[in-house]
């Protein structure tokens, strides 16, 4: 073995929090972590005294904003992303809408009719796009 290799210490598991530690150092470990770690229900191991305020940080039920629904506040993140109440814009009239009444919305908005300035006629919202492409030719003049 070359020299300069420092050779690493056994290592232990923790029976109480579940981390490696020197197997040298593992009662003195124990002592301390059984005496003042508490694992909690989610399974990060907590400091007792500062058990209360990870229920509060972590755990607090709290309302989502789009739906009400309580989520614990470390899922609440998660799940207001994929809120199916989340506002969507609309891709007619950019109103935000809640997710759930967006699919109709869309279908509402897009059926509205505008005049088109050129050929006069009253074209769909949803059909627009499509119609600014083609060549549409102004309204004869009455004879």
């Amino acid at each position: 073995k070359n020299m300069n290799e420092e050779e690493a210490p056994p290592m232990k598991v923790c029976s109480n929090c579940g981390k490696e530690v020197e197997a040298a150092k593992l009662t003195l470990h124990e002592v301390y972590c059984i005496r003042n770690i508490v694992k909690c229900k989610c399974g990060e191991c907590i400091d007792k005294r500062e058990m209360d305020q990870h229920q509060t940080d972590v755990h607090q039920m709290t309302p989502c904003k789009h739906c009400n629904t309580e989520y614990e506040r470390y899922l609440l993140e998660k799940h207001e992303e994929i809120c199916p109440k989340k506002p969507k814009p609309c891709k007619y009239c950019e109103l935000m809408v809640n997710g759930e009444d967006h699919f109709r919305h869309e279908e509402l908005c897009g059926a509205k009719t505008k005049k088109c300035p050129k050929c006069q006629g009253n074209i769909q919202t949803k059909e627009w796009e499509a119609h600014r492409l083609i060549d549409c030719t102004p309204p004869l003049p009455p004879p």
